[in-house]
């Protein structure tokens, strides 16, 4: 007998008659499940979030954050959907609600338990459908790792983020060193190598990405000054592993990095750039 599936629920509302009800919504009935969680504005909400593991926020609009509150927590953490609890009915607040980045909205009239479970679970399957969509338009369907938009918006938050925490973005480039001649099958078995070497070599929190035919950028998270030499060491490490093993492609690669600091800050276009010039051949020629 399958469990009954557990839904985490973060409602944000300084109101404690709204939270009340909520709750009251979300007792078992034996085929969804919650675990409720309830703070009082969007500013404790967010250092809840940081600690991820929820599904779902439930966001009163109310002063003085508004719809603020919903644009904000929605900046901060895109996957994660909103529900707008509104004060009256009516389209245009809630058409506001969904321009801020709330996937829907709910009358606080209507805080019943079967209108607020349909609720959770549309904006549930909207956010998965949302998801799946954006997964497909910023990962690389050969490697699985990020292409090239997924990996440049992901380089320009982390860039945007270094310019508050004043910590250094760094950027490593690496080339596959393709044989001539070398048969397509041959090449996308090189590829698909060079992105599990990759992922083998790097930090989970670090970020790979394929960003052209046979070339592919990692991010390095947090502060990563000085770890360049690391991680090049771990990927050569990778190579060699897999180059020994019998029947594989041997691999070739050649990797270059570079810094946007506070003093030198750069695009994430600048930063591939100027890796790209700094390449360099690090792992034995495949001949």
């Amino acid at each position: 007998m399958s469990s009954v599936p557990r839904i985490r629920v973060l409602v944000v509302a300084r109101d404690l008659e709204i939270r009340r009800r909520v709750a009251h919504t979300l007792e078992t009935d034996g085929h969804m499940s919650f675990d409720m969680e309830e703070v009082p504005d969007a500013h404790t909400a967010r250092e809840r979030l940081s600690e991820g593991a929820l599904d779902v926020m439930l966001v009163r609009l109310q002063p003085p954050d508004g719809l603020d509150a919903v644009r904000e927590l929605k900046a901060a953490w895109p996957d994660l959907p909103v529900v707008a609890l509104l004060a009256t009915g009516g389209p245009e607040g809630s058409e506001a609600a969904i321009n801020a980045g709330a996937v829907d909205s709910l009358a606080e009239e209507r805080l019943d338990a079967e209108v607020v479970r349909r609720t959770i679970r549309f904006a549930l399957e909207r956010a998965r459908l949302q998801g799946e969509v954006h997964r497909r338009s910023v990962v690389d369907a050969a490697t699985g790792v990020y292409n090239a938009r997924g990996f440049e918006q992901l380089a320009a938050h982390h860039l945007q983020l270094s310019d508050r925490s004043d910590e250094p973005v760094v950027v490593v480039f690496v080339r596959i060193e393709m044989p001539v001649g070398v048969r397509p099958e041959a090449a996308l078995s090189l590829v698909r190598g060079t992105a599990e070497v990759l992922r083998e070599a790097v930090r989970d929190a670090d970020v790979v990405g394929r960003l052209g035919v046979d070339t592919f950028g990692v991010l390095l998270s947090g502060d990563a000054s000085g770890n360049e030499g690391l991680v090049l060491s771990r990927i050569v490490e990778a190579v060699a592993s897999r180059n020994a093993k019998s029947g594989a492609e041997r691999l070739a690669l050649s990797i270059g990095s570079a810094m946007s600091t506070s003093e030198r800050s750069l695009s994430a276009p600048d930063l591939i750039r100027t890796a790209d010039a700094s390449m360099r051949v690090v792992t034995p020629d495949p001949g």
